[in-house]
């Protein structure tokens, strides 16, 4: 499968959308919005973490501890970290500058400082890059102000010694995540304060986490040119949707979906802390990560090859159950199965379903009919319903190749 004829022949691959009304197939583009869980319900607790690891301590952080750790880049404030910085508005930025002159307390910043050379922000970003585009950087034009109106238009080098000595003497209230603190504490941390004006992605939390070898895994998987083709271009980057998307691949090609025990979160977190350890454990090797881009990449190709546009959307049911030849948006949990799914058959079993793609595509709705479409389409972070699409799919994957090569 040569990647240019894939860029350049998607059209011909593709499953023929026809302008007849009745059986339009429509792209709705964007991921659909997900139901992990059934009503009333949430994920299982599959282990409580020990609470005698949990060692975080409140303390104060001057401006000038702040400038000193800005002067010597032990701050990570990188747009790769988290989400991107600058998210907020010169308007926004210059209200949090006017907080501080004007004696109103900021909410609590939260650090990782398990590495003490290079602090990494938990909680606080947007207002760490708006202090030091304005103090340090000295870039950030004031605007916006509603109490301090003439101070509009100005850089810190402009304003009256007086209120530049306020922001200098400032003092902040951390929490400080020391030394110890495993992972998962780590990620529980992150999605409990996890409630700010732009709260974080999943994709943003996990990279924070597990950042290193999994981290850049799951960034070069994002990064791909065949998922990035399979999914029309369409999956978010600017807030990591791509990487949170990608992570439920590497989750269930590395694991098996038969070790699913109830809880997607810590499904997702597990395969992305055994790189970790693995790679701190001089066990995973750029070879290993090189390995699982190439499975993901071959699988990419084939959903090309097989579905074209229609990649990891399913059918639409119609009030009165049935089957409507209508296609939505992008579902995570068939991007999940599928891609999982393919990159795992033998390479014998790959070309053979390239060999028959025309009737693999026009028999590939049938699935829809059982119970598959449920698997899909509620309650899709339970056991049975994940359990039940990999079995319904490798069922019909097996029966195709069986009775059609």
């Amino acid at each position: 499968m040569d990647k240019n004829n894939l860029l350049t022949n998607k059209a011909e691959i593709a499953p023929k959308i026809t302008t007849d009304t009745e059986h339009a197939i429509a792209i709705i583009e964007d991921v659909e919005e997900e139901d992990l869980y059934l009503p009333g319900t949430g994920p299982v607790i599959v282990k409580p973490y020990n609470t005698k690891f949990v060692d975080i301590t409140s303390d104060t952080l001057s401006m000038s501890n702040l400038i000193d750790r800005f002067e010597y880049d032990e701050i990570e404030l990188q747009p790769d970290y988290q989400r991107k910085g600058g998210l907020w508005s010169d308007s926004q930025k210059s209200r949090l500058i006017e907080s501080i002159l004007i004696s109103i307390p900021l909410p609590f910043f939260y650090f990782d400082v398990r590495n003490d050379e290079k602090w990494e922000v938990v909680d606080g970003l947007q207002r760490l890059t708006s202090l030091r585009e304005f103090i340090y950087d000295k870039t950030l034009v004031l605007c916006d102000l509603e109490y301090l109106t003439e101070l509009n238009g100005k850089k810190f080098d402009e304003l009256p010694r007086t209120y530049q000595r306020k922001l200098n003497e400032s003092n902040f209230s951390t929490y400080l995540i020391r030394e110890g603190t495993p992972d998962d504490v780590m990620m529980n941390i992150f999605r409990r304060i996890n409630t700010g004006g732009i709260p974080l992605t999943p994709g943003e939390i996990r990279n924070a986490c597990f950042r290193g070898a999994a981290s850049n895994l799951v960034k070069a998987l994002a990064e791909c040119e065949s998922f990035k083709i399979a999914t029309r271009n369409k999956i978010k980057t600017d807030r990591m949707e791509d990487r949170d998307l990608v992570t439920r691949f590497l989750a269930f090609y590395l694991q098996s979906y038969t070790d699913y025990l109830g809880n997607m979160d810590l499904f997702l977190d597990s395969v992305l802390s055994s790189i970790k350890k693995k790679s701190n454990e001089k066990v995973w090797s750029k070879k290993d990560s090189e390995n699982v881009l190439k499975a993901f990449d071959k699988s990419m190709k084939l959903c090309i090859e097989l579905f074209g546009e229609l990649a990891f959307r399913k059918m639409q049911k119609n009030k009165d159950g049935t089957l409507a030849w209508r296609y939505g948006k992008i579902n995570k949990s068939m991007f999940e199965c599928v891609s999982a799914s393919f990159a795992k058959l033998s390479e014998e079993k790959q070309n053979k379903l390239i060999q028959n793609k025309e009737k693999f595509a026009e028999i590939f709705p049938a699935i829809f009919e059982g119970d598959f479409y449920t698997c899909v389409n509620s309650a899709t972070g339970t056991i049975e319903h994940v359990r039940g699409r990999y079995e319904s799919l490798n069922s019909f994957i097996n029966m195709f190749l069986e009775e059609k090569c």
